[in-house]
């Protein structure tokens, strides 16, 4: 024998015996980091698979002794049932009862949907009375397609989805206290800014679906797998749940100029994929309008910076791009407009404090964390724009 002290295992060895040994394991390191902390924030949200079985996802994220932030995946459980605030609140519940947590939880962090902010308007523990209303979630799959709806449908391969990509034009808060317990996600909040953008915008729906066709054609040719092979370079993939996508899908596309394109659709043989010069100026007005947001939205997914502080930045920077570029374009600046309009409304919050304006508890991004060191006056609310200035570099 090669080995003799060696012991077969059998598969029911590792799915009875081993796999729930180390979950019990990893559990329990998880209770005990718990315990040692005082307060931490979570985010919540869900998946649908391929076999339309929904799943809530909750992580944890607080600073350590170091101050340096760290995250940890606190459950992923089945979700049965509609997709209400009530039974989303529930789940939540159960998840933060059975880590003994519930009273440490500082803030909650959510998409816009309607059910999540209705999750937790009023906080973590709720009567039923509070809920009078219930809304089912509708769920399509269907190929990828240049659309731009109110509901942000979502058109995608993979094998997991998010769900509740939808619009809201409120973020509820919590009426027994101050401030709210819950705040929208900033990624998903810019992510619907940038849709507002590109919505109602014809020049740039051609373009842009002739992008996301050739990209599709493209990978099931082998001529022109080998042609981007022998230059380097290659085209990205669309997916309608990032819109960021889009944007490398735009980027790499210009990146390989007219020449390139013209042999790739050459390959292909379809006129309607034929690309002009007028394509190409559309394309690279809309990188240069949507490049700070892609480097933003990048930049608040990192692990390791306390991404909240750089949501006022943020706005501030976009705001100020928006303005600065809208003069020199030729044909996108009605996309300009729209984005300007929807950063006013889905950031009302942000926008107002630094216009001094009154700002209302209903207005998106109004939880007065993200200016902590603003002054409160009698007559409203007095801030220097100056102070957030905002440099991606």
């Amino acid at each position: 024998m090669v080995a003799p002290k060696w012991k077969p295992t059998s598969a029911r060895y590792f799915t009875k015996t081993l796999l729930p040994s180390l979950m019990n394991n990893s559990q329990e390191k998880l209770r005990n980091l718990l315990d040692s902390i005082d307060h931490l924030s979570i985010t919540v949200d869900i998946w649908i698979d391929r076999r339309g079985r929904s799943f809530i996802g909750v992580t944890g994220h607080f600073l350590d002794l170091n101050f340096e932030p760290q995250a940890l995946l606190l459950d992923f459980s089945r979700l049965k049932g509609p997709h209400t605030g009530e039974n989303i609140r529930l789940a939540t519940g159960e998840i933060l009862g059975n880590l003994k947590i519930q009273n440490k939880v500082y803030r909650v962090i959510t998409d816009n949907a309607a059910s999540m902010i209705r999750a937790y308007k009023f906080g973590l523990t709720v009567n039923d009375d509070d809920y009078t209303t219930q809304d089912h979630n509708n769920f399509q799959q269907a190929d990828s397609s240049i659309e731009f709806s109110d509901h942000d449908d979502i058109h995608i391969s993979n094998e997991w989805r998010l769900t509740d990509w939808c619009e809201s034009d409120k973020c509820l808060d919590d009426d027994g206290e101050d401030i709210s317990i819950r705040l929208s996600c900033f990624a998903h909040s810019l992510q619907l800014a940038v849709r507002d953008g590109l919505k109602d915008t014809p020049f740039l729906s051609r373009s842009l679906l002739k992008c996301m066709q050739l990209s599709q054609r493209s990978s099931k040719s082998t001529k022109i797998v080998d042609l981007l092979d022998d230059i380097g370079k290659t085209i990205n993939r669309s997916n309608l749940t990032r819109w960021n996508s889009e944007y490398l899908l735009m980027k790499s596309i210009i990146g390989l100029g007219k020449k390139t394109i013209d042999e790739i659709t050459d390959i292909i043989d379809d006129n309607e994929l034929k690309f002009n010069n007028n394509d190409f100026t559309i394309l690279q007005e809309a990188v240069d309008i949507l490049e700070p947001f892609a480097e933003i939205t990048t930049r608040i997914q990192s692990g390791s910076v306390v991404t909240a502080s750089l949501v006022v930045p943020s706005v501030v920077h976009i705001i100020e791009h928006v303005n600065h570029i809208k003069p020199h374009l030729s044909i996108l600046k009605k996309m300009c407009i729209q984005l300007e309009q929807s950063i006013n409304k889905r950031f009302a919050g942000i926008v107002k404090r630094l216009s001094q304006q009154s700002v209302d508890t209903n207005d998106p991004f109004s939880d007065p964390i993200y200016f902590p060191n603003e002054v409160q006056a009698d007559s409203g609310i007095t801030h220097e724009t100056a102070t957030y200035s905002y440099d991606l570099e």
